[in-house]
């Protein structure tokens, strides 16, 4: 309801959708702090926090003329930042997948004869079946963190739950999956411990 919203915001967003800029540094000022903070959480850093923050006020400037229809125009902000944080967090997947094809290369480069080839796909095929073993919940985040490349906070936001409860369900799918594979015999040498690991 639009009695929801205060006077003040009321009043800004009509002259902000009116092309107002110093209403618009006034909205700027009024929840940036609070942004701020919210969007450190993701990226911790300052510089690519203060760009998020430029990247979506641009956009909320863009779409001016809306601001008067909206009745939540404080949780429309933070969707706003919200989507520019996720979009932020999937380029940083961007270089972790870089990072993995490294490993595939290294793997590819220290396993060669007909013997170690079967032997790895063997293994492959071990922590598949430990991977599928896991709760739904807890499978669905690990193949989103190794397959997918997404940091506990992209997949906290993605699913609306804490990032500690995403960081607790990948140390434990990690957990299970180290003691499958020792049950059926492998040896966790730094290579196999670094291809299970999760994506922090």
């Amino acid at each position: 309801m639009l009695d929801q919203l205060s006077y003040y915001e009321k009043l800004l967003s009509e002259k902000i959708a009116d092309g107002d800029e110093i209403a618009f540094a006034d909205l700027y000022a009024l929840y940036a702090p609070r942004l701020k903070a919210y969007a450190f959480k993701f990226t911790h850093s300052v510089a690519d926090t203060e760009e998020i923050l430029q990247e979506s006020f641009l956009k909320i400037w863009l779409h001016r003329e809306k601001l008067p229809q909206i009745t939540q125009l404080q949780a429309w902000i933070y969707k706003v930042v919200a989507r520019e944080c996720l979009q932020w967090l999937r380029k940083q997947a961007g270089w972790q997948k870089q990072v993995d094809k490294m490993v595939d290369y290294h793997i590819t480069a220290t396993v060669s004869t007909p013997e170690e080839i079967v032997k790895w796909q063997e293994l492959n095929a071990a922590i598949q079946t430990a991977i599928e073993k896991l709760p739904a919940i807890r499978q669905k985040i690990y193949l989103q963190n190794r397959e997918q490349g997404l940091k506990p906070a992209a997949i906290a936001l993605a699913l609306q739950m804490p990032v500690g409860t995403v960081k607790n369900h990948l140390s434990a799918a990690v957990r299970s999956i180290r003691e499958h594979l020792i049950n059926d015999g492998y040896q966790l040498i730094p290579l196999v411990s670094l291809v299970i690991a999760p994506l922090f």
